[in-house]
């Protein structure tokens, strides 16, 4: 499938920028807020994040049984929504450069090259995701990615005023494109965008 460009997702989800924000910010308040300080401190990332990865997803739930055009998906291990019958989009604690961790699995891999999957029946794929500060005490951003291969393509801030495009797309306009039926990608992990460290002048 061919990728979904920064502007007409940006367009595509602005109607639901605000309820995103909340799906990606929430769930690590909850954590916090639920989890006893003797528990806080024995369990490790892993653990963490595995926990705000589920309340987010609970997050979610509740706002596509109140929201038009908006519906949950569960295919095998993976879970997240699909909006208006055409983007999907899963759930992930990110880097810094907007890429997150785990085993890339076949239905990962599938994914994240924009195989159409049975189950969730979506034309693109992106991800929701929150990105920690440098001591991993709150979330510094929240940003959606569209992923390509083991690229990103591009990636958009969302904070509370809505999404926020960053910088331009990480491959040229045509970049990549489809021959043949097959989706053309280029190789590495493209370029990484500049991010605001703590620090910087203008730092939020």
């Amino acid at each position: 499938m061919p990728l979904i460009s920064q502007s007409d997702a940006m367009d595509a989800l602005a109607p639901h920028s605000d309820a995103m924000f909340r799906i990606a910010t929430d769930p690590w308040n909850e954590y916090h807020a639920l989890t006893p300080a003797s528990l806080l401190v024995k369990y490790g990332s892993r653990t963490r994040a595995n926990s705000v990865h589920d309340l987010m997803v609970d997050e979610a739930t509740r706002y596509a049984v109140a929201a038009e055009g908006v519906r949950m998906f569960q295919r095998k291990m993976m879970r997240g929504m699909v909006i208006d019958d055409r983007i999907a989009i899963r759930f992930k604690k990110l880097d810094e450069d907007s890429y997150s961790r785990g085993h890339y699995t076949k239905q990962v891999e599938e994914w994240r090259d924009q195989v159409e999957l049975d189950g969730i029946d979506a034309t693109h794929h992106l991800e929701l995701g929150y990105v920690l500060n440098a001591h991993d005490t709150e979330v510094a951003e929240v940003r959606i990615v569209c992923p390509s291969g083991r690229n990103n393509a591009w990636w958009s801030r969302i904070d509370r005023s809505g999404m926020q495009p960053v910088v331009a797309d990480l491959f040229p306009p045509n970049d990549p494109i489809e021959q043949g039926g097959a989706i053309i990608k280029p190789k590495g992990r493209g370029v990484v965008v500049p991010m605001h460290r703590k620090g910087d002048e203008d730092q939020r």
